[in-house]
């Protein structure tokens, strides 16, 4: 589950951040763009006048945006600017269609304006987000993983690829950052310790860091690949399917698995390959495994609040991928209501003679990722504006250049661009503003609209070359141990090999 910034309570160090004169910059452009859009497009055009939502794609007509078209467009190009430049908080910039759509006219009060802000997509991810502190507050995360990393041994290889799967599967379920803040202990130690017992031989300092940089790296990649395994696994992921229920077509938990789980289970092999083999050859190095505080904690015994939130997790996943197959009332619930019903369960039911003894307290929700969801909020509020006002479909028009192409080159060319945007830029800001564009653009090119927007929802989420790319990347490049040019060159590669596959996997499965 993929959060942007610190929102899981996990700093993330300021040097990743943009240089302090590009945010300057991008507070003084973002305003400086909107006010000159209104300036050189808005001038002379009425409100009500014919928006290009209302004519036929490639008419005169669709090149022409109303004056509340302008006000959508000034905005988009304002908040993408902040987004972009991080000039200030990413929920601060979320919060501006609140202000400027109800000024404007764009919407008639702020009531309409806020309703995206309280999204059936909003409480499914707050729901998850409980879910996943209960996991963690009670160990049940940590004993998996180190349940798993037991069995690898002291075979290098094997060890770089337990820490990739045992990131994958937490973070489909966990925080990106989460996950990654407590695996990255066990990588550390597993570093040191082949530094400590690797044998003495020229290339040794080598070898040795070559083998924890893999780790290293096999951490922050399986967070980031395991965000996209499942619909609340990423904000992308929700954000795309959203969009596309919007769109009318149904995008359900166990839906989105049809896709992610087959790509997911290719991308594993192949990212291990790359790290092991190709970009960073680990040698078989004589590690030796040692008991630790780790293995100590995972022994002991399970508490009731543990195996509450055991049986809490298994009943809300069945729900979500089995819900649209269960009698009548249960499916009206959806996802969303699945995840808050798994909420109130671990915040209410009391697990003794206490009615406060629960497995998560309000102290524990309130550590929800509220910029996160407002992030969300101000997302979907843009991009239901950007539908209705036509702005969407008036962009769609410059990758018309695309018509006739093939439908693989035209998901490849939108998956290349987000996937390398997203290194820049908030991975939910990106989807964001890409979904309503990319949803005018398949009709357009005569493309379904899923094999455009959900294979960008994994491009947003998926960077792997710079510190700024994720949480996770970040996270990892703090310790030290990883030159940023060797995560370049890495993540150059590993971005490569992703765009390949979500390219593929679009065009085989959807």
């Amino acid at each position: 589950m993929a959060l942007d910034g610190a929102t899981a309570g996990i700093p993330i160090p300021e040097e990743t951040l943009p240089p302090a004169p590009v945010r300057w910059v991008g507070f003084v452009v973002g305003p400086a763009a909107a006010i000159s859009i209104w300036w050189t497009m808005g001038a002379g055009v009425n409100a009500g006048e014919l928006a290009a939502s209302d004519a036929a794609p490639g008419s005169a007509a669709a090149a022409t945006l109303s004056r509340e078209g302008v006000v959508v467009l000034a905005l988009m190009a304002w908040m993408a600017c902040w987004w972009l430049t991080q000039a200030v908080e990413l929920a601060t910039t979320a919060l501006l269609p609140l202000i400027v759509f109800p000024l404007t006219g764009v919407t008639p009060s702020i009531r309409l304006t806020a309703a995206p802000y309280a999204n059936e997509v909003i409480f499914l991810f707050a729901g998850g987000c409980l879910l996943a502190q209960a996991l963690e507050r009670h160990g049940l995360s940590r004993r998996v993983a180190t349940a798993m990393l037991s069995f690898a041994g002291a075979r290098p290889t094997l060890v770089v690829g337990t820490f990739l799967l045992t990131a994958t599967l937490l973070s489909a379920f966990v925080s990106n950052t989460a996950t990654a803040a407590m695996l990255m202990p066990l990588a550390l130690a597993a570093a040191n310790e082949a530094r400590r017992t690797a044998p003495v031989q020229a290339d040794r300092a080598a070898r040795v860091g070559v083998f924890g940089t893999a780790v290293l790296l096999a951490v922050a990649y399986g967070a980031s690949i395991g965000g996209g395994l499942t619909l609340i696994g990423s904000p992308p992921n929700a954000i795309a399917a959203q969009a596309l229920r919007d769109a009318g077509t149904s995008v359900t938990f166990a839906s989105w698995l049809r896709f992610s789980a087959p790509l997911t289970l290719v991308f594993l092999p192949v990212a291990w390959l790359l790290l092991t083999r190709v970009l960073l050859p680990v040698h078989r190095l004589a590690l030796a495994r040692s008991a630790s505080r780790d293995d100590a904690e995972s022994s002991q015994p399970w508490s009731r609040h543990a195996i509450f939130t055991t049986v809490v997790f298994a009943v809300t996943v069945t729900l979500w991928v089995g819900l649209p197959w269960m009698p009548a009332p249960l499916p009206r619930l959806q996802d969303g209501g699945v995840a808050v019903l798994a909420g109130v369960a671990l915040l209410a039911i009391p697990l003794s003679r206490s009615p406060s003894d629960t497995a998560l307290s309000w102290r524990d929700a309130a550590r929800l990722p509220w910029s996160v969801l407002i992030l969300f909020g101000g997302g979907l509020c843009l991009a239901d504006a950007m539908d209705r006002n036509g702005v969407a479909l008036w962009l769609s028009r410059a990758f018309h250049h695309l018509e006739g192409a093939p439908e693989i080159v035209v998901i490849g060319a939108i998956v290349v661009s987000i996937l390398f945007l997203t290194e820049l830029a908030s991975n939910t800001a990106v989807a964001a503003t890409a979904c309503p564009v990319l949803l005018a653009l398949g009709p357009a090119l005569d493309i379904p609209v899923e094999r455009l927007v959900i294979p960008a929802a994994f491009a947003a989420s998926w960077a792997f070359m710079l510190p700024v790319g994720t949480p996770p990347n970040a996270l990892v490049y703090a310790t030290g141990r990883i030159p940023a040019a060797r995560m370049a060159r890495v993540g150059l590669l590993m971005n490569i090999a992703a765009a390949a596959l979500i390219t593929m996997a679009a065009a085989a499965l959807l």
